[in-house]
C-alpha cells in the first residue's frame, strides 16, 4: 500500500513538471540580442516584456560634450552624423567613400593605403537583405554582435581571413532603402571593438529622407 502511494505521488510530480514546461510563463520574453550605441561608446540591450532598449546611462552621456560639434550630411545618401570639429571628413562629389579622420591624420586614400580613423562606404544593396548581402562568401565576413545604427537594425562582423595575431578592425555594416552602408574601422592598429573606438560619434548617426 505504501508502495503504491510513493509510486502514485512521483507520477504526479513528473506530470506536474511536464505539464508546467509544455505550458511556459507567458511573461518570459526572448528578446533579440542586439545592442544600441551609446554616447560614451558603451551599449545596452533588449529587456523587457516589451524588449525595450535600456536608457543610456546619464552620467556617462554627460562625460562628452558634443554641443560644439559639427554636423555632416549626405543627401545622396540620407544620412548624417556629428563629429568633433577639428575633425575632417573628405569625400568627392559622386563617390559613395567618405574618410573620417581626427586632426593628427592627412586625410584621405592613398597609394600605400588608406588614412582615417574610420571610413563609411555606401553602395546598391543589390536587393539582398542584411545578411544575405553581409554574409556572401566573396566579402569573408563573420557575424560577431547585432547593434543598431540609426535606429535600424545593424550587423558588426570581422574578417575571416584574419590571420593569427592581424587586426584588420571590426565592420559595421547596415541596410536603409537601396543603399547598404559600410563603417570600417581597422585603420589604427588597436584591438578595441568599434562602439570604444567610434561610439560616440556614431551614436549621434541618423538617417534623413
Amino acid at each position: 500500500m505504501i508502495l503504491a502511494v510513493v509510486f502514485a505521488v512521483g507520477v504526479g510530480t513528473v506530470y506536474f513538471f511536464q505539464k508546467e514546461k509544455a505550458y511556459p510563463n507567458p511573461f518570459d520574453v526572448a528578446c533579440t540580442q542586439e545592442a544600441k550605441l551609446c554616447p560614451n561608446g558603451s551599449a545596452v540591450g533588449r529587456v523587457g516584456p516589451n524588449c525595450e532598449f535600456t536608457q543610456c546611462p546619464k552620467s556617462s552621456q554627460s562625460q562628452v560634450d558634443i554641443s560644439t560639434w559639427k554636423t555632416y550630411q549626405s543627401k545622396d545618401f540620407g544620412f548624417e552624423f556629428k563629429y568633433p570639429p577639428m575633425w575632417t571628413i573628405k569625400h568627392w562629389k559622386g563617390g559613395g567613400a567618405f574618410y573620417v579622420c581626427d586632426e593628427k591624420r592627412v586625410c584621405g586614400p592613398f597609394p600605400e593605403g588608406i588614412s582615417a580613423n574610420f571610413t563609411i562606404s555606401v553602395g546598391s544593396n543589390e536587393g539582398l537583405g542584411l545578411e544575405q548581402y553581409v554574409l556572401s562568401p566573396a566579402r569573408g565576413e563573420k557575424i560577431v554582435r547585432y547593434v543598431t545604427l540609426g535606429d535600424e537594425r545593424a550587423i558588426v562582423t570581422v574578417s575571416s581571413y584574419t590571420a593569427v595575431g592581424q587586426y584588420l578592425g571590426e565592420n559595421l555594416w547596415v541596410t536603409k532603402g537601396q543603399f547598404i552602408y559600410h563603417i570600417g574601422s581597422g585603420y589604427q592598429g588597436k584591438t578595441v571593438s568599434i562602439e570604444e573606438s567610434f561610439g560616440t560619434i556614431l551614436a549621434t548617426f541618423k538617417f534623413i529622407n
